[in-house]
């Protein structure tokens, strides 16, 4: 989180630190290692788009005074376009050996039976509008070291 963080600043200018901020990072960093996670098991894809473009922006970006903050827009950048889940992978990995956020060593979460349970029983009790009873749901799933976000489809568990 710290690394994001720091990275987000280009290193002439000072940090401004404030816990709203470093929240903002670790949101930043989770968002960026779960979408590393999803595109980590792409199969690869014949593609005209090899990202060259975004590559040479990045080297670009870097070699302009050690630019990371606008590295790592190009990062997100990548991520959201329409090139394939394969190339996002491989740009995405190239960029990482800059940033160091250590990419390649993610492995997914197995979540326990147990804390899917509870998120199943929360999400009953949001449905029939119990909020007390799906608050204390979502404190026993925190204290076992995960988090449930609310999504429209259901919910989202990730480890904290």
């Amino acid at each position: 989180d710290y690394r994001y963080f720091c990275l987000g600043t280009h290193y002439r200018n000072p940090l401004m630190f404030s816990i709203g901020a470093m929240e903002s990072a670790r949101n930043a960093r989770k968002k960026l290692f779960d979408r590393v996670l999803l595109l980590k098991g792409s199969k690869h894809e014949k593609s005209h788009n090899t990202g060259k473009k975004y590559l040479k922006q990045f080297t670009s970006e870097i070699n302009d005074d050690l630019n990371t903050s606008k590295c790592l827009a190009v990062m997100w950048d990548v991520l959201k376009s329409d090139l394939s889940d394969h190339v996002k992978y491989l740009l995405i990995s190239e960029f990482d050996k800059v940033l160091g956020f250590n990419l390649g060593s993610l492995k997914k979460v197995e979540v326990p039976a147990s804390v899917k349970k509870l998120a199943e029983e929360r999400l009953e009790a949001r449905n029939s509008k119990d909020w007390k009873k799906s608050d204390k749901l979502r404190d026993k799933i925190v204290k076992l070291g995960y988090s449930v976000a609310d999504t429209k489809d259901g919910y989202e568990i990730s480890k904290l």
